[in-house]
């Protein structure tokens, strides 16, 4: 991961202490209970942990950088005393999905490995043992779609929509098909699959992906 240290944790480690308190120091520590990646922020200093992917110049694409610093922070959050995790997103959009850049060029097993790392992404959100509150500010693409529906709640401006639109394109959304089945009649998921076609905030408060539709400027405090 890309994850730089800061002075005081380079200071901590060579003393054999940790200024956040975890034995793996691979992030950068601003306080005892927030720590910085490069791609996403992390704030466990309060009974609500707030994860928030933060690459909004790339959509909050899913990139392999994102991916691993998601997994590492979610292990944070497992092992931290909070009560619940609020996952979000800075910008106008939740997430693009997969960062194509990542895709480009590499063969089939490079191919299956970085899909396999948004599953297991996905998973450990859903194996937390506390409950996870999704807020959706904008479109939730591919598997930004099913990160965005793998919260216990999933709250949605309405400029919130969800899409899998790989079947329009030549590929095929399979692990946000999972994540689909769970929360939508399977007629409704299989024409989402197969057509691309978005599914806007309303309609997914009717069918259940979302549990409430706020105004953008109240999304923070549904």
């Amino acid at each position: 991961m890309g994850i730089p240290h800061i002075d005081s944790a380079a200071s901590a480690k060579e003393t054999g202490s940790n200024p956040c308190g975890f034995a793996d120091d691979n992030f950068e520590c601003l306080t005892p209970t927030v720590m910085k990646y490069d791609t996403i922020t992390l704030n466990l200093d309060q009974p609500i942990a707030e994860l928030t992917l933060n690459c909004p110049e790339r959509r909050n694409a899913l990139s392999s950088e994102m991916l691993d610093e998601l997994s590492h922070a979610i292990n944070r959050v497992a092992k931290s005393e909070c009560l619940g995790l609020l996952l979000q997103s800075s910008g106008t959009v939740f997430s693009a999905g997969h960062d194509f850049n990542d895709l480009l060029g590499v063969d089939e097993q490079r191919l299956h490995a970085l899909l396999s790392k948004s599953t297991q992404v996905a998973l450990s959100l859903r194996r937390l043992e506390i409950p996870v509150l999704t807020q959706v500010q904008g479109p939730a693409i591919g598997a930004g779609c099913q990160l965005a529906i793998s919260g216990d709640f999933v709250v949605g401006s309405d400029l919130a929509s969800f899409q899998t639109p790989g079947g329009a394109r030549g590929w095929f959304c399979f692990t946000p098909m999972v994540a689909l089945l769970q929360v939508l009649p399977h007629r409704r998921a299989f024409e989402m699959l197969f057509t691309g076609e978005a599914m806007k905030a309303d309609e997914a408060l009717r069918f259940g992906i979302l549990n409430r539709v706020v105004g953008p400027e109240k999304l923070a405090e549904a």
